[in-house]
């Protein structure tokens, strides 16, 4: 079992101007994809993780993980509802990491570094 926890350094994010059939990156089949948010390691960019987001939940695949032996690739399907959320994550946490697992790809997640309780959004007048 390999499993990586990295940081993440950048993120990209690729939106559709149309419903699309995407697979061959990921592995992964759908018949309908709005975009795509790709993260990519901090410390080298061979590490990265995609999220698609479909907009037909009947049609969610399973995640995959590949290991190339210097990389992994590591694809997890997120409703496109909550593609505002993690964008969210993504613009408003640091740190923030992904972790690939090739032999249990329902383990692959991202996660916050530890963050001080109380720390907030201020909303007094």
């Amino acid at each position: 079992m390999t499993q990586r926890d990295v940081e993440i350094g950048n993120y990209q994010v690729a939106l559709y101007p149309k419903i699309v059939s995407i697979g061959l990156i990921t592995g992964l089949s759908l018949s309908e994809c709005h975009g795509s948010i790709s993260l990519f390691s901090k410390t080298t960019s061979d590490y990265y993780y995609l999220l698609i987001a479909p907009n037909n939940i009947a049609s969610l695949p399973e995640p995959k993980t590949y290991n190339y032996g210097t990389y992994m690739l590591g694809s997890s399907v997120i409703k496109y509802e909550n593609l505002h959320t993690i964008l969210d994550i993504l613009r408003n946490e640091k740190p923030l990491f992904m972790r690939i697992n090739d032999t249990a790809p329902y383990s692959n997640l991202i996660y916050t570094g530890r963050e001080p309780v109380g720390e907030g959004i201020d909303v007094s007048p």
